[in-house]
């Protein structure tokens, strides 16, 4: 990951994000992710070798017909801010037909101290 540099997504599916912070050290990141029309996001899971994963999404520009993200969420507010945990449940953005969406979008892996 490139800091401060737009790149497409893991899935190969039209998103991009601008990596605003990535840090292994920390387990921590955060992206501004950008979809334009016909990109989506697959259903999947976001495994971790350790840990629990937790991810905050802010969804600050809809787009005007679908991209529609589907999780099952620890909160939503505002059908706009979803908290969720990206390991452990599928989630998944259908595509964008009309228009862009933007998120900010911030995760953190949290070690399990057994």
């Amino acid at each position: 990951m490139k800091l401060f540099k737009w790149g497409y997504g893991r899935h190969d599916t039209g998103y991009r994000a601008f990596t605003l912070i990535y840090s292994k050290f920390f387990k921590l990141d955060c992206y501004l992710i950008h979809y334009n029309k016909g990109s989506s996001i697959p259903p999947h899971r976001d495994p971790v070798k350790t840990g629990d994963m937790y991810r905050f999404n802010i969804e600050f520009w809809r787009a005007k017909k679908g991209g529609v993200f589907h999780s099952k969420t620890i909160f939503t507010l505002f059908n706009r801010i979803f908290f969720f945990r990206p390991d452990l449940e599928e989630h998944y953005v259908t595509e964008i037909e009309e228009g862009n969406r933007w998120v900010f979008s911030i995760g953190k892996i949290i070690e399990n101290k057994a």
